[in-house]
């Protein structure tokens, strides 16, 4: 620094002006368009939505198994005549529409808190319009649905509420660290991503934040997949539900 000042005091004092040491000037332009530029600050979005599916079931899907168990009434409730698996998909209808509403109520704060950004720069840049609010709701009710299996899965082997809570908690870890895998190993829009529950979501996502054109495939393969866990997880509980062990064990 005291070099450079010391030649362009030279050069003033010379009568030269200092511009032309500088030959070629070398200007930055950030070419992406201001809607992927915004997504850098919009990335909390799919990320909390997420989580957000989780945090609707965790409580409900615990109520309904491991807190049916806690209080006996697991037992009166299987005397009926009614399918196991009826009873557990009654009780998933429940934990899937809780984990739903919550997700849909997380989106809706995010777009009205949108409204109230009164800076023109940072409102030109965190567009979250009517195309990315239903691209969220496509993408989040296959996996609130997902969720709501498997923490009900879980739950159902705690013997105690406590209990289950520590086996769903687990669950919440997993979805709160999936997403982020991506970042830390510089792979993005891989198409092994789409395989990948909670990454696939964050992934599909994040690309509709960045302007990036969605194709069916992009929605339908993380949707499919969510659907197939669930049934899967469904009929796991269902046959649980028919073990003695499960049904009396305290």
């Amino acid at each position: 620094g005291f070099a450079r000042e010391l030649g362009v005091q030279r050069l003033l004092a010379r009568g030269v002006s200092p511009q032309v040491m500088a030959a070629v000037e070398i200007e930055e332009i950030n070419v992406a368009s201001s809607q992927a530029r915004g997504a850098q600050l919009l990335f909390l979005i799919p990320w909390l939505a997420l989580l957000g599916s989780v945090a609707g079931a965790i409580s409900v899907a615990i109520d309904v198994t491991a807190g049916e168990r806690e209080r006996g009434s697991l037992e009166p409730l299987l005397m009926n005549p009614v399918e196991a698996g009826a009873v557990v998909f009654g009780k998933w209808a429940v934990v899937a529409l809780c984990s739903g509403a919550v997700v849909v109520l997380t989106l809706i704060g995010f777009k009205t808190a949108m409204q109230f950004i009164r800076s023109e720069n940072l409102s030109a840049l965190m567009q979250f319009g009517l195309s990315e609010f239903a691209l969220f709701i496509v993408m989040l009710l296959p996996f609130s649905a997902m969720i709501a299996s498997l923490n009900m899965l879980a739950a159902t082997y705690g013997r105690s509420h406590k209990e289950a809570q520590t086996y769903a908690t687990y669950l919440a870890m997993l979805v709160n660290f999936t997403p982020i895998v991506p970042l830390f190993i510089s792979i993005r829009d891989a198409s092994w991503q789409l395989f990948v529950p909670a990454m696939a979501q964050q992934a599909v996502m994040m690309r509709g934040l960045r302007g990036v054109t969605i194709s069916a495939i992009d929605i339908l393969l993380p949707g499919g997949m969510a659907i197939a866990i669930t049934g899967l997880a469904l009929a796991a509980q269902a046959r649980l539900l028919r073990n003695e062990r499960i049904i009396f064990s305290r």
